[in-house]
């Protein structure tokens, strides 16, 4: 399988290099939704908080009838410093809102990512 370096492509029109700039995540998930609808999975699963954010939406953009995030980490690390971003909690909300399914590793994390994501509970299952 041939490495595609897709920030190369968007740097060839003046908007989608705006967007990727901006919003970098936007186009990994017009990329990824473009993949999708060619290959037409029956079923994605987002692993970690970036693939999550770009999976759900790409996934519901491109028509994959089941979407699976794991989440393995209490959500209080998107608050530090070196990883907060003004996009991570609406992100993560999005994310969830879109998926059939949140997997998380732990019993604690379903009070802390529900909370966090503003998700139902009934929508994350504990698969250690």
């Amino acid at each position: 399988m041939a490495i595609e370096r897709l920030y190369q492509r968007f740097r060839t029109c003046r908007l989608l290099h705006f967007l990727a700039f901006l919003l970098p995540q936007t186009m990994a998930v017009v990329e990824l939704a473009r993949r999708l609808r060619a290959m037409r999975p029956a079923c994605v699963w987002g692993w970690q908080f970036l693939a999550n954010v770009v999976v759900a939406p790409a996934a519901r953009l491109a028509g994959v009838p089941r979407v699976v995030l794991r989440v393995e980490n209490q959500s209080v690390w998107k608050t530090w410093p070196p990883h907060r971003r003004w996009w991570n909690r609406p992100a993560d909300r999005l994310a969830a809102r879109l998926a059939d399914c949140v997997a998380v590793v732990a019993p604690q994390l379903v009070d802390d990512y529900g909370q966090w994501a503003a998700v139902d509970r009934t929508k994350i299952k504990v698969l250690p």
